[in-house]
């Protein structure tokens, strides 16, 4: 079983941990493959210390305007692909405006489908 504190977007689009009650909400299984996935898409490359490959070519791909669509996709694709869990994309559809991405995805994690769409502002 996978396991973690659940992360939530706040009304103001930032990301912090989820709390009910005074106490903290707990993902598993695919609902955590998703949010670790969420994660590994906020944290920009280069950013992890102790591992600088691990996250988002925000800067040398996302934001560039001399990238292809199909440059960016991959990025995109390769961060969520390349997550503990996710076995596969069943569904995967994305838009850019400025510094902001939207996806539309839904993924195939080891315990069940998971619609891990979402908005992403990393600035």
């Amino acid at each position: 079983m996978s396991r973690s504190i659940r992360i939530t977007q706040n009304a103001d689009g930032t990301f912090g941990l989820k709390m009910e009650n005074g106490k903290f909400v707990w993902a598993e299984d695919g609902t955590q493959a998703a949010q670790h996935a969420t994660t590994r898409l906020n944290i920009f490359y280069g950013e992890n210390e102790l591992n600088p490959e691990l996250g988002t070519k925000w800067y040398q791909i996302i934001f560039q305007t001399n990238k292809s669509r199909a440059e960016k996709e991959f990025e995109i694709k390769r961060i969520i692909l390349g997550t503990p869990g996710i076995a596969q994309i069943r569904k995967f559809n994305w838009t850019q405006s400025g510094h902001t991405l939207y996806i539309d995805s839904i993924v195939d994690t080891d315990w069940g489908e998971i619609d891990i769409s979402q908005e992403i502002t990393p600035l």
